[in-house]
């Protein structure tokens, strides 16, 4: 079972549900922490995309690898599950339950692979819309502009008029 600070290659193990782990995801981190709390959500892809669609369309936040095995733990067994490494960057990492061998599958893929994700895969972060967290101090004027114009952006696509 989980301890803190667990190696990858000893958290992702049969005995905590995963039947394959690629090599690509192993060595995104030295340690799996898993956060007592995380809160994360789901987009269901409407079409298919690719991974460039996603990023711009989406906006998904970048998970670390403690974050994505937390959020295995917790969503549903069916479908394909996207994931974008704060780790690496230039990596997708997908997850889906393999029920056949009762465990999930973990692989990573380029960033730019030419190809598509399917509609009905999901995407999931800790949230969607602008990759750039509100400095909470207010310190930080380019990223609460930002979140100004994500906001105004919203309002304009719900037909909002002051």
């Amino acid at each position: 079972m989980l301890k803190n600070n667990m190696t990858p290659q000893k958290y992702f193990t049969k005995e905590n549900d995963f039947y394959y782990v690629s090599p690509d995801v192993l060595k995104l981190s030295e340690t799996i922490s898993l956060p007592k709390k995380f809160e994360y959500e789901t987009k269901t892809l409407e079409r298919n995309m690719n991974d460039q669609e996603i990023l711009k369309e989406l906006k998904p936040d970048l998970l670390s690898l403690s974050e994505i095995a937390y959020c295995l733990t917790k969503l549903g067994k069916s479908g394909w599950y996207l994931f974008y490494p704060k780790e690496d960057k230039s990596l997708v990492v997908y997850a889906f339950w393999y029920g056949a061998f009762d465990g999930w599958r973990v692989d990573a893929s380029e960033v730019g692979y030419p190809s598509t994700w399917d509609a009905g895969n999901q995407v999931v972060s800790s949230k969607f819309g602008a990759s750039a967290p509100l400095d909470k101090s207010l310190g930080n004027l380019d990223s609460l502009t930002l979140r100004i114009e994500d906001l105004e952006d919203w309002a304009k696509n719900i037909g909002y008029q002051k």
